[in-house]
């Protein structure tokens, strides 16, 4: 039996757990005070383990959802990064979850939708050597990678510079090579650097979708990918017109108006052809069964909207953005569709790590 097996069996018993519980919460409230550049106290961590054991949020979350300032009532309307897990896990299929968060399956089931070349690369390199002398330029996933870790754009020119060896090392379990994606340039001043997706998150039952949230997120500084765990942007939008109404980071909650890097301005911006954005989430969301909630993250080409990947365990971090919960929303949607299971409440004495 490994380390992870002893650490796995140990959390089924509740003393132990509760434990490995509280140590985990003392050191992350730690990392976050230093993030928030908060001076930490045993009062305020009192107050972060309060929203930890009633509510599921982490300690950041206590700092980016300004808790000392709601009521117990708009508390309750947040769906914090943990429960989030909790819907996911307890609205879709294991199985069905599992191939959208494999990103070569999710390539090879919704290929229409990506309109650019992909390949899987596992051993031997001479498919991607081709690829990437054709193209010029390839950008690189990790199989399984999740909030935009090991993505990187590779050159042609790199291939003199040691560039296979450095990627064996990068990419043990191999990796996903795609054709980079030419954004429309209306969406490329957000920030030039990184590909600005739109990310649509839908609920799907009997062959109905609603759209829980549409939201575009930005990039920022010298990083490929846009995401909010990257530094990028998290944006509130009029789910209407597409126009942007707020933007902040998830990393300290600071709030922008125009874009550091670029001078862009943000807010007031409207993304283009939104509604074509919405329509092909909405197609994509009944494309498998067993996915009854998920996160679509489209692109925009000039050509129109296209597939970067989905994700079957999406956060809602735009609830940073709007600085609401959005309980209430994804309960009427359940409603509509006459969805009474599954449980989707975080409930204290759930295991929240």
């Amino acid at each position: 039996m490994d380390i992870h097996e002893i650490v796995a069996k140990a959390r089924k018993i509740r003393i132990i757990n509760n434990t490995y519980d509280m140590v985990r919460l003392v050191r992350d409230s730690r990392h976050t005070f230093k993030k928030f550049g908060v001076k930490g106290s045993k009062q305020l961590f009192e107050r972060i383990k309060e929203a930890h054991q009633r509510y599921g949020w982490y300690p950041d979350e206590y700092f980016l959802y300004h808790y000392d300032d709601l009521t117990d009532e708009q508390r309750q309307l947040v769906i914090g990064d943990r429960e989030h897990s909790i819907i996911a896990e307890a609205m879709n299929d294991r199985k069905a979850a599992k191939l959208l968060s494999d990103k070569w399956e999710t390539y090879c089931l919704y290929k229409p939708y990506f309109q650019r070349v992909a390949i899987l690369v596992r051993g031997g390199y001479s498919q991607f050597q081709e690829l990437l002398k054709q193209k010029t330029r390839l950008i690189l996933k990790p199989i399984d990678g999740t909030f935009g870790k090991g993505i990187q754009i590779v050159k042609a020119e790199s291939m003199e510079h040691g560039l296979i060896r450095k990627l064996r090392r990068d990419y043990p379990e191999g990796f996903i090579a795609e054709e980079v994606i030419e954004q429309d340039p209306r969406v490329a001043k957000l920030h030039p650097e990184s590909v600005n997706t739109m990310r649509v998150i839908t609920i799907c039952y009997n062959n109905e979708v609603e759209v829980l949230r549409a939201f575009i997120r930005i990039g920022r500084g010298k990083s490929v990918v846009d995401n909010a765990s990257s530094s990028g942007f998290l944006t509130a939008c009029d789910q209407k017109t597409g126009e942007i109404l707020t933007v902040m980071d998830k990393k300290a909650g600071h709030v922008y108006t125009t874009h550091p890097d670029t001078g862009c301005q943000l807010v007031g911006f409207r993304v283009p052809r939104w509604e074509e954005a919405l329509d092909l989430a909405r197609k994509l969301a009944l494309q498998q069964d067993g996915i009854h909630y998920a996160g679509w993250d489209l692109a925009l080409t000039e050509d129109g909207w296209v597939m970067v990947e989905g994700n079957p365990r999406a956060q809602m971090g735009f609830q940073v953005s709007e600085q609401r919960g959005v309980r209430d929303d994804l309960m009427n949607i359940l409603q509509r569709f006459n969805v009474t299971e599954p449980d989707v409440r975080f409930k204290p004495g759930r295991k929240t790590f």
